[in-house]
């Protein structure tokens, strides 16, 4: 099947655009700019999934198996989700690649483990860019901070990012600009890619410093005078005539809206901050008029975000047609065409935009209008783009003109003051330690240049746990669907009202939700559970922080999740039953080698020299469980078992290990990843590598992958007690006691020696930052990542990967 049978089938659109085709014969190029309607996801999607299952295998293998499309709107995320789900069905592979949606806390944790787990399938993620750049930064927003690395690993190897609507998100954009100069030079597992795709291509945003704009710099574009298809040319060619009115404040332009609204057509008014939307969507509905009123911003649940932007964009219009107030969020993207279009002065580029929602298809010619007025006093834009979007739309009063004219139009607009990551950074962020003194890297500049990114919020009932605080812990985790996103700017306003509403943040050191502190940093997509009698939130206006009224509770399944586990949960002690160390120890090597295999596809895509450190550590990576302190833990909190003899890995038990001494006191910090890595230290530890196969030169790599396979013990080990301070004690352990001696089963010990670990000269760190400037952050994080997901492959029972997983 050629690719336009192929798209005829997936789309059941007569044929593919020239450019689309172009896409799926030559592969991705690093812009594609095409006009507002040109079909940009079915540019994306469609060439991707024909190109995974191409005949020529040399086209599958040079293809990423995961697609990462990034926006910077939730509403266009929902759509694309929408749209991909759509075309793998009927494509028949909805089976073989996954779809995940990720925007603050969209993907729930069933599905985002899958996703981890199967770093060999083909998938499509879809999320925002704050939620996607962050992951590429290792500093994933809504993850916890042990799970950095295996999303950084699976975002920037193996994986074409598509960043729709650029203009929208020019930092970001930047930033992955940037990172993608950094795979070139560093090397990735496998093929890698950027594509940046919008009508309005901000250039700045693209000529970074490791990854300028050239000659070379590969892009699709479409010529409007001659753009290859008749229905793209009714797209591109569509029409509005622009007229200026006058609205200066909500109730006005609600008048402007009823006097220009046509029955049974579709009227958008767009509007640049969320209060201007509330105040005119108030006033229009005092008009009691018969036409469907319908309001759109960010500032909603997922739950009634879902049923408005559906309600929006439903092609079915009513008799009396259908009024939408709306901010950005219907700005770029989204699939709806409006008769009507009336908008406050924006940025040229955010009008050219607005200007696509009106006419999209062609279709109301003689009738599509689009009326503006002038920025009102609060708005989020530089006053001096305003101005000359405010002048230019002056000279074209009366006039009908197409989006390419609009596009064409030399309007000045400042260009955007971008913070660029440097080599030097990309090495900070690699390192995931905590910073106990100045807290966490903050990456907010690498994502928004304002800085004001969203928190999630959700309303819930917390009157038991104000009656018994230690119940905390069990305070159910709301889904997305009872989740809003705020701009840490708006949540400062309610935070700082009178009555002080009652908020309460998770603890992951504590293991449980506390309350949250009056000036208390909040980290971004972060989760904060508000009382509902707090008030700050109405199901038809959406997100209101002067309200007072309590939040009504949806009648909906809450997951019973905990937030997050804390730092001194040992997660890898629970299993379906008791398992034996050396079993799981075999389970893992098995997973490991099998995922070798299936993501190499006979291509080397991962390497000699770091499969065989994957493979080796997988084999090695629990030894450390042997240690008596982890075992006691272990048989403690469970039954012991009859029929298997020790040393253990897995029980059937959930509870928390308590660790303890000899002496029977609590033993903080203990980790049992560490312990494997001092018992990979001496002669007896190399032998046993040897014997799994490790070559002398990858000793370092498997005690590295070893003690870095929960996420904790990196390039300089952490110990969050104050036991570590001396040298002499570090994460549970004292230099000089007793360690199991390896090969596991002897009843001999050796004595632990933590003197590679005080920061001298060719200790640990130097030998994990040699094995960093070795590797390169990228495809170091990958070869972790998969002793990870071999590891909890292995604990899950899941059966081996197979080559076939590819699709």
């Amino acid at each position: 099947m050629d690719f336009d049978d192929f798209f005829r089938h997936v789309t059941g659109q007569p044929e593919p655009y020239p450019f689309q085709r172009e896409i799926a014969e030559h592969g991705f190029p690093e812009i594609i700019a095409v006009p507002t309607a040109g079909g940009k996801t079915d540019a994306v999607v469609v060439p991707w999934l024909y190109r995974l299952r191409h005949p020529d295998p040399k086209v599958r293998t040079s293809t990423p198996r995961r697609l990462f499309i990034a926006s910077p709107m939730r509403t266009l995320v929902e759509q694309t989700a929408k749209v991909a789900h759509d075309d793998l069905e009927r494509a028949g592979m909805a089976h073989t690649v996954g779809v995940y949606v990720l925007m603050g806390g969209t993907l729930n944790s069933p599905d985002l483990q899958t996703w981890r787990m199967n770093p060999q399938a083909p998938s499509i993620m879809i999320g925002t860019v704050d939620t996607i750049v962050s992951r590429a930064l290792n500093r994933g927003y809504g993850c916890a901070r042990p799970s950095y690395p295996i999303d950084f690993a699976l975002t920037t190897n193996d994986a074409q990012i598509v960043v729709d609507e650029v203009q929208l998100a020019p930092q970001a954009t930047a930033t992955l600009r940037q990172l993608a100069g950094f795979q070139r030079d560093w090397g990735t597992v496998g093929p890698v890619g950027l594509t940046c795709m919008s009508a309005t291509v901000v250039p700045e945003a693209l000529d970074v410093v490791d990854n300028p704009l050239s000659p070379q710099t590969t892009r699709v574009n479409v010529n409007p005078k001659d753009p290859g298809s008749p229905l793209l040319e009714k797209k591109i060619w569509a029409k509005r005539r622009i007229s200026h009115i006058d609205a200066q404040k909500p109730k006005e332009l609600a008048d402007v809206i009823a006097n220009n609204h046509a029955p049974g057509s579709l009227t958008i008014a767009m509007v640049n901050t969320v209060d201007a939307a509330v105040g005119t969507y108030r006033a229009l509905k005092r008009q009691n008029l018969s036409a469907e009123l319908v309001l759109v911003h960010s500032r909603y649940r997922g739950l009634e975000r879902r049923a408005i932007v559906a309600q929006a964009t439903n092609e079915r219009i009513p008799s009396a047609g259908r009024i939408v107030i709306s901010t950005q969020a219907l700005e770029a993207g989204i699939d709806i065409d409006a008769t009507t279009l009336i908008t406050e002065a924006a940025p040229w580029s955010s009008i050219v935009q607005r200007a696509g929602r009106c006419n999209r298809k062609g279709d109301f010619n003689d009738e599509a209008r689009l009326l503006w007025f002038n920025v009102w006093p609060k708005h989020p834009y530089e006053d001096g783009d305003v101005a000359a979007s405010e002048a230019a739309l002056l000279t074209l009063e009366g006039q009908q003109v197409t989006g390419s004219q609009l596009h064409d139009m030399a309007v000045a607009e400042a260009s955007p003051d971008l913070a660029i990551p440097r080599r030097s950074d990309m090495l900070e962020l690699f390192d995931t330690n905590h910073d106990f003194l100045s807290g966490d890297v903050d990456i907010r500049r690498y994502i928004r240049s304002d800085g004001d990114m969203d928190i999630q919020v959700a309303w819930v009932d917390t009157s038991d746990y104000e009656k018994k605080p230690r119940t905390a812990s069990k305070i159910p985790r709301p889904p997305d669907s009872l989740r809003c996103p705020v701009g840490i700017g708006a949540l400062t306003k309610f935070r700082k009202r009178e009555d002080h509403p009652h908020i309460l943040t998770f603890s992951r050191a504590d293991g449980e939700w506390i309350p949250l502190r009056p000036n208390e940093r909040v980290s971004p997509q972060g989760l904060l559970l508000i009382d509902r009698r707090s008030g700050g939130y109405d199901g038809e206006l959406g997100f209101q922080a002067k309200s007072t009224d309590a939040v009504t509770e949806p009648e909906i399944s809450v997951s019973t999740v905990p937030e997050n586990q804390g730092v001194s949960d040992d997660a890898g002690a629970h299993g379906g039953n008791w398992l034996s160390l050396q079993q799981h120890l075999d389970d893992t090597r098995a997973q490991a080698e099998k995922l070798v295999t299936a993501i190499d596809q006979e291509e080397n895509l991962i390497g000699p020299g770091l499969s065989e450190g994957i493979v080796v550590s997988a084999a090695l990576h629990d030894v450390g469980k042997a240690h008596p302190v982890w075992q006691h833990a272990l048989l403690e909190a469970n039954e012991p078992p009859q029929f298997i003899t020790g040393p253990f890995a897995k029980s059937p038990g959930k509870g928390r290990l308590m660790f303890k001494d000899q002496q029977g006191k609590p033993l903080k910090g203990f980790r049992h990843e560490f312990v494997s890595t001092l018992m990979l230290s001496g002669e007896n530890g190399e032998q046993e590598m040897a014997t799994n196969g490790a070559s002398a030169i990858a000793y370092g790599l498997c005690r590295y992958l070893v003690a870095a396979h929960h996420g904790l013990v990196r390039l300089q080990p952490q110990d969050p007690t104050a036991d570590g301070e001396t040298g002499l004690t570090l994460l549970g352990v004292s230099d000089g006691s007793e360690l199991p001696s390896l090969p596991l089963g002897t009843t001999k010990t050796v004595p632990a020696d933590l003197s590679g670990f005080n920061g001298g000269l060719n200790g640990w760190t130097d030998m994990s930052l040699g094995l960093l400037d070795t590797w390169g952050p990228f495809r170091l994080a990958f070869a972790e990542m998969l002793v990870r997901m071999a590891d909890w492959r292995a604990s899950a029972g899941l059966p081996t990967a197979k080559v076939e997983d590819q699709l």
